[in-house]
């Protein structure tokens, strides 16, 4: 130990890049102390800042942010005298020669595990502290749809989700909670090959055949719809045999009363001439009895006439 420490320090006299990288390596292998990680939680497309614990008022030799992988992959950092060279993730930044590292536009692939890495001025040894970094996406509100079967009385209700990360499970809430009259027959997700965010979706059936269900509620964390599901009579097909029967005899009614009322006013329209013929037919009645009575009356008065002059002869 005693040897690669005075191995150390001898390198740090030369300044040569060959004696930075060895260097660094060598204080990798004096590690006097490792911090306990901590996490980190950035939103998608957001910012998240590394802030690694430090020693205060005491100068950093160099520092930097890697990936923590089988391979650790450089992210950040500097070098108090010399230049870093490696190549920085080009969304990230240096606080002002401090161990601060700003990680912007975060996507799904920046979530893992990371490690700082600290070496003091008055020592060769190496500081090392983990962090881990997950990056979630908030998903969408819940969208409803509802297909109906209105021939087999039932409907099935399907709850979207889309653009969210981790993956999730899509939570039902039935009132009455009723198992023998629903029950989830698809749950499916797909991730996007790029982003990596999720789609969500879930199909659930329900039986009506005793009415419908109100206020079912579909959930992602905190985020719920509500909808109706099949309720008869909000069909959204067309009409069933089951309503077309009273529409049916509501026609048939009518039609009946239009006959009826018709009948009526045919039988008025014919019993009305009667009536003026009767009355026509007894005024010529009338009429001829009146001139019958007249002839017979001048006939006896021309026979009174004539009696008389044949007197008088």
């Amino acid at each position: 130990m005693e040897a690669s420490t005075h191995t150390v320090q001898r390198s740090l006299k030369s300044r040569t890049s060959s004696e930075l990288l060895a260097l660094i390596t060598a204080c990798l292998f004096l590690v006097i102390g490792e911090a306990d990680s901590f996490h980190l939680i950035g939103d998608f497309g957001g910012n998240v800042t590394f802030r690694c614990t430090t020693i205060e008022r005491k100068p950093i030799k160099f520092f930097y942010l890697q990936r923590d992988m089988a391979t650790p992959e450089f992210v950040n950092g500097f070098y108090i005298n010399k230049s870093i060279q490696w190549q920085p993730w080009k969304n990230t930044e240096v606080y002002n020669n401090k161990a601060i590292v700003h990680m912007y536009n975060l996507n799904m692939s920046h979530s893992g595990n990371y490690e700082c890495v600290i070496c003091y001025t008055d020592s060769d040894d190496v500081h090392k502290e983990k962090i881990r970094l997950n990056v979630t996406a908030k998903y969408s509100t819940p969208t409803v749809s509802v297909s109906y079967d209105d021939k087999h009385h039932s409907c099935y209700v399907t709850c979207s989700v889309h653009g969210g990360y981790p993956a999730k499970e899509i939570k039902w809430d039935v009132p009455g909670n009723n198992g023998q009259m629903w029950n989830v027959v698809n749950n499916s997700d797909k991730s996007d090959p790029d982003t990596k965010l999720v789609n969500i979706s879930s199909t659930a059936f329900f039986n009506s055949s005793y009415g419908g269900f109100e206020f079912v509620r579909c959930s992602v964390g905190s985020d719920t719809s509500s909808t109706t599901a099949c309720i008869r009579n909000k069909p959204a097909g067309p009409s069933t045999p089951e309503m077309l029967l009273p529409i049916c005899v509501v026609a048939i009614v009518v039609v009946a009363l239009v006959l009826i009322l018709g009948i009526i006013l045919w039988r008025r329209s014919i019993r009305q001439p009667r009536k003026q013929t009767v009355k026509i037919y007894l005024s010529q009645c009338r009429c001829f009895i009146k001139e019958m009575m007249l002839r017979d009356k001048a006939a006896n008065r021309n026979v009174c006439v004539g009696s008389q002059q044949d007197k008088n002869k």
